[in-house]
């Protein structure tokens, strides 16, 4: 914000609070949602969160609609991120939540780690504004994209490559 906005560092610490103040949001969202509608949450969060960082790349330039652009980017992206974890949480058997957590965590660090660098290269090279309008499209293509993961998909989280799905055992309790 500082570079593609033009802000003072002061400012752009003010702006940044209202993504946090989406995060916890989102997180009151996600604890109201219930498991039941925690599939829907992955589908409409990223588009939401893709919204709001298309909305701040365009329509930054008006401190209320920058705010309220970053509220909602915070809102969708928490939502989506808990979301996610929480299928895992609620749907692989105790058995394999180790693994499964440990996948997942592998692949969030490689691609946030990769998205990173790359995003900074880019940064310098085309500059913010268009960094950050292609991360919104890429959440919308996201969106899209968990339209298809339907509750039929989630039945096959009781198995990895190295845990076959019959070996799995679910002793019942709850995660």
């Amino acid at each position: 914000m500082r570079e593609t906005l033009d802000m003072s560092a002061a400012g752009s610490g003010v702006f940044l609070s209202f993504s946090t103040a989406g995060a916890l949001l989102g997180g009151l969202v996600v604890a109201r949602s219930g498991a039941d509608r925690i599939h829907a949450g992955m589908r409409w969060a990223p588009a939401v969160a893709g919204a709001g960082a298309l909305a701040a790349t365009f329509f930054g330039r008006t401190p209320w609609l920058l705010a309220s652009a970053l509220i909602v980017f915070g809102l969708g992206f928490t939502v989506y991120l808990r979301s996610a974890g929480l299928v895992v949480q609620l749907r692989a058997p105790k058995s394999l939540l180790g693994t499964w957590n440990g996948l997942i965590d592998a692949v969030v660090r490689t691609v946030s780690a990769a998205g990173i660098l790359a995003s900074s290269f880019l940064f310098d090279v085309v500059g913010g504004r268009s960094v950050y309008a292609v991360l919104g499209l890429l959440l919308l293509v996201t969106a899209a994209l968990w339209t298809s993961f339907g509750t039929e998909k989630w039945q096959q989280l009781t198995g990895t490559a190295l845990h076959r799905p019959d070996a799995a055992e679910d002793d019942g309790d709850e995660p």
